[in-house]
């Protein structure tokens, strides 16, 4: 058992969880309840073993275990694929559509449209695509500035880089845990890990073995809970069928209450890292159901793979000797060409028209269509305005996929708009490139985080920093060398409160504030880097508002399927992390079910006009051609 921490001698007699309570749940289907049903045997066991001081029974079956959770395909079952029965409407009969907005949503919506047949525009603020992939190239090297990893739930997203040859990843290994208690010597982040396991769990004195078997008994019963709750297994962001009032009142609180009260204190480390830290907010702040989404199973385990207590196995797995490796779907990875590669060559490839530098300032949606008015902006080579074009632009549908609380005051909103993206609110997430001399002998590992700073009560902290050339070395690629002993790293600070989010303030207020927000994180990031020994010679401050949300009241009560349910009734299509999760893969998955619950009402409608004998009134038109074209295609995509 060379691949497992084990028990050490003197382990204390405590037992695991008491609470095993993972039982099949009668309705699933065989091969599912049959795992669950192993689980709760392993668990029983393990915790035998354990009292009786028997290391490698207290393990054996452990590895069996979780390689058949990660090779299986019966946990795959037979969960209904759309979040709800029908949408209020949507693009028919290859009307033209316009896309608000060029990041991914945007461009991903628009290349599906497209595929459809329906004739597509998008309609960009700025001068390039990606929005939030938003890649920096400097030094030789690519810089995630925005967009980062992908990890084991971002499988159609690889197919995708697959597609057009970008699929080339960077295994990330070695992160380092630092406290200002201690300034020149970081914690290994699995020394880290277990010590945060050992506090939450109210165990401070027990081994790492303990802790070890504990943390993967209470990964079974989080698999067993989230299946339970939200019926789908990996698919991050991907929407369950509406949840009935009893699993909503068991979804009505936070991330941390969900923890405490089902006994699974020793995955807080897991979300904080995995959750907090990508910047999706605080345990005990954010609601559970956003926890759930997002921290899928298969993330957990691959978080779990990073303490390098076992392996766990999947098929086709390529290991850490083969650093370039294509389709990895079982690690943490960087991109070789960076996020905004992608886009920008989806973009190329399927000709998709891009109008770039676009000021809208109305949107009108009436019966016959959309009406759209903006002006085109042209600047110079310094990027000063140098002239406007006013233009006025109609389609038969559009697709807002840029955040809400940026745009929702250009439409003519309706009242259930209204109070579906009413309580929307954001955060600060602000990436730095930063060239760096040091001062001291610090050794740094390729992501360094600083535990102090995780608390709400320090906002725009330095959470992390990830030396990109220092992932190239431990994937044994040379990076370029380094001038003059100067490093480059980027630097992450947040807030879970954006100054957008102020009510009653003019736009030159919001802009004085923002000016200060940056301000006040560029001398929190110099003051941080010089306490851990590090001269910061030149910055480059990136800003984006962050995760556009729902409140947690909202969250409560199902918004995300009100949502659902109203799209396309006033020509409109909503799309993006506002009504799904700000992760690439999640808002690809949330298209794509939105594109197939619309390709089955069309063929429906189909069958239903066959049988009737042919209804050509407006609000029946469609071909039956339309629904099994759209239906193959959604099938594809």
């Amino acid at each position: 058992m060379a691949d497992c921490v084990v028990l050490s001698e003197e382990e204390d007699n405590n037992s695991l969880s008491e609470d095993s309570d993972i039982e099949a749940d009668e309705a699933d289907s065989g091969g599912v309840s049959s795992w669950f049903s192993d689980a709760a045997d392993w668990l029983s066991r393990a915790k035998d073993n354990i009292v009786a001081k028997s290391r490698s029974a207290a393990f054996s079956g452990m590895q069996d275990l979780l390689e058949a959770y990660a090779n299986s395909t019966y946990l795959h079952d037979q969960a209904d694929p759309y979040p709800v029965e029908k949408l209020a409407g949507g693009p028919r009969d290859n009307e033209e559509v316009l896309v608000l907005g060029g990041g991914p949503a945007g461009v991903l919506m628009a290349m599906k449209l497209q595929k459809l047949g329906h004739p597509v525009t998008i309609l960009e603020k700025t001068n390039s695509i990606g929005g939030k992939a938003d890649s920096v190239y400097y030094r030789d090297v690519v810089h995630e500035m925005g967009a980062c990893y992908l990890s084991p739930d971002y499988k159609d997203i690889v197919a995708l880089l697959e597609k057009y040859g970008l699929d080339e990843q960077y295994i990330i290994s070695g992160r380092t845990v630092w406290s200002e208690d201690n300034p020149t010597e970081g914690s290994p982040f699995r020394n880290w890990f277990y010590k945060s396991a050992k506090e939450a769990n109210g165990e401070p004195d027990v081994s790492d073995g303990h802790i070890a078997l504990e943390t993967f008994a209470q990964t079974i019963k989080y698999l067993h809970h989230h299946r339970r709750l939200l019926k789908i297994y990996d698919e991050t962001g991907f929407m369950p069928p509406r949840p009935n009032d009893e699993v909503m009142a068991e979804l009505n609180m936070t991330i941390e209450e969900f923890l405490e009260k089902h006994d699974l204190c020793c995955l807080r480390p897991i979300f904080t890292l995995g959750f907090t830290l990508q910047g999706y907010g605080h345990l005990a702040e954010e609601p559970i159901l956003y926890g759930l989404l997002w921290v899928t199973p298969s993330l957990v385990i691959a978080m779990l793979e990073q303490l390098k207590v076992r392996k766990v196995l999947k098929k086709k797995r390529l290991r850490q000797k083969k650093p370039l490796a294509r389709g990895v779907q079982a690690d943490i990875t960087m991109l070789k060409h960076g996020f905004r590669k992608l886009f920008l060559t989806i973009v190329d490839r399927e000709n998709i028209p891009v109008i770039n530098n676009v000021n809208v300032h109305r949107i009108e949606r009436k019966d016959d269509g959309v009406l759209i008015k903006y002006h085109r902006e042209f600047t110079d080579a310094q990027g000063v305005l140098v002239k406007e074009e006013p233009v006025t632009k109609r389609a038969g549908f559009l697709v807002l996929a840029a955040p809400p609380p940026q745009t929702l005051h250009l439409f003519d909103l309706r009242d259930d708009e209204k109070r579906l993206f009413a309580d929307v609110h954001e955060s600060t997430f602000i990436t730095t490139l930063v060239d760096y001399e040091p001062r001291k002998q610090t050794i740094h590992t390729a992501i360094d985080s600083y535990s102090d700073n995780f608390s709400p009560e320090r906002p725009l902290q330095v959470w992390t920093i990830r030396d990109t050339h220092h992932v190239l070395r431990a994937n044994s690629v040379d990076p370029p060398l380094e001038q003059d002993h100067i490093g480059t790293l980027v630097a992450y600070q947040h807030s879970t409160h954006s100054v957008h989010d102020t009510k009653g303030l003019t736009e030159e207020e919001m802009t004085a504030k923002v000016e200060q927000e940056k301000e006040k994180a560029c001398a929190d990031l110099k003051r941080h880097f010089e306490f851990f020994g590090k001269k910061v010679l030149r910055t480059d401050q990136h800003r984006h508002r962050y995760f556009p949300r729902q409140s947690a009241e909202a969250m409560n009560k199902g918004i995300l399927w009100d949502i659902m349910e109203l799209q396309g009734k006033y020509r409109t299509w909503y799309t993006g992390s506002a009504v799904c999760f700000e992760a690439i893969n999640a808002i690809n998955s949330h298209i794509d079910q939105l594109l197939k619950v619309w390709a089955r009402q069309l063929e429906d409608e189909g069958f239903d006009r066959a049988r009737s004998g042919g209804d050509t009134s407006a609000d029946a038109r469609t071909a039956p051609s339309a629904g099994q074209a759209a239906a193959e295609v959604a099938s594809k995509v």
